[in-house]
């Protein structure tokens, strides 16, 4: 009989458990502010909103430009990881640090570069002025290559010594959404 009544108390304990349980949430947010979003449109060649289908691939990007900034539209490329910009869109400047020689191919076009990773500060253009930033690491070479790739476990940027590279996608490394953390 003891056998029995433990029986049904560990069934009446179970059953207590899983209707009290429920379904586990994430009590917290990686960004402060848990309303913002942010919508990246696609832009034509000359800036504007994109309307021709051929041109639904360009975003624009802030980057540095020495002791400036420039704003440069960029290929999004979804099959590979990481951004080649060229001397036209990217120069070193304050911040930035030289992380080696490497270089990248975009899996999805086969288009390749080679030059000097940079860790830098990305500014994402959104729609209606919004902004987000990411720090991540580019490729800075020459010419007027302007691509970045936001694959996710995609081969991408690599250095030259094969040392490993931390997040390539800028997408994933937000550090602000209209200069908020």
């Amino acid at each position: 009989m003891k056998s029995w009544r433990r029986g049904l108390a560990i069934g009446a304990s179970a059953a207590a458990l899983l209707a009290a349980g429920g379904p586990a949430e994430a009590q917290w947010n990686y960004y402060n502010n848990a309303n913002t979003s942010f919508f990246v449109p696609f832009v034509s060649a000359n800036g504007q909103s994109a309307t021709n289908p051929a041109d639904f691939r360009l975003v624009s990007l802030t980057l540095n430009l020495g002791n400036s900034l420039k704003t440069s539209n960029f290929t999004m490329d979804t099959g590979s990881l990481g951004i080649n910009a060229g001397q036209t869109a990217y120069q070193p400047g304050p911040g930035d640090v030289n992380l080696g020689s490497g270089g990248i191919t975009y899996s999805s076009s086969g288009t390749s570069g080679g030059g000097t990773l940079y860790l830098t500060t990305v500014t994402i253009n959104g729609q209606n002025g919004q902004t987000a930033t990411a720090r991540v690491p580019i490729l800075s070479s020459s010419g007027t290559a302007a691509q970045m790739g936001v694959g996710f476990a995609r081969p991408g940027l690599q250095l030259a010594s094969g040392m490993p590279l931390p997040n390539l996608n800028p997408f994933l490394g937000l550090l602000t959404i209209n200069a908020s953390r």
